[in-house]
């Protein structure tokens, strides 16, 4: 099932990635789950997935445009549930952030990290949990 969510975020990412490019000239600048990383059942009875999403600046068009397509994409498959916050360019505030959704057993984090360095111990954690780790727009050291 882990390769599955895999491929299923992948691609999750990718349309990310697809909508990143398409938008390049067009910009102009939860429910907690448990530590044990317990998974849920959809109303379909599929089991469904946590997803943290941090953004650098959310009030950036740009990066707000590919925040909602992101949460779109998962909304229409019906297994994600993502749980949104936002950095305001505060790198301690994004680290607290990831380290909150941590806490919470997320089955993936999608990052737009507000600086190369920040973030680099909490995306060593992830690595070391199994939790897959997308980031976009800036890349992490």
């Amino acid at each position: 099932m882990k390769q599955k969510l895999f491929k299923k975020l992948a691609a999750a990412a990718l349309s990310l990635v697809v909508v990143c490019t398409g938008l390049t000239g067009c910009s102009s600048s939860g429910e907690e789950k448990s530590a044990e990383n317990e998974s849920k059942e959809s109303e379909g009875g599929e089991e469904t997935f946590t997803i943290g999403f941090t953004n650098r600046l959310a009030s950036d068009v740009f990066l707000k445009t590919l925040e909602d397509k992101f949460v779109e994409i998962c909304e229409a498959d019906g297994r994600f549930e993502v749980v949104l916050a936002d950095a305001n360019n505060d790198s301690q505030k994004q680290v607290e952030q990831v380290d909150n959704f941590l806490v919470m057993g997320v089955d993936a984090l999608v990052l737009c990290p507000n600086d190369e360095d920040s973030l680099v111990p909490q995306i060593e954690q992830a690595n070391k949990a199994g939790i897959p780790v997308f980031t976009f727009s800036t890349q992490a050291s």
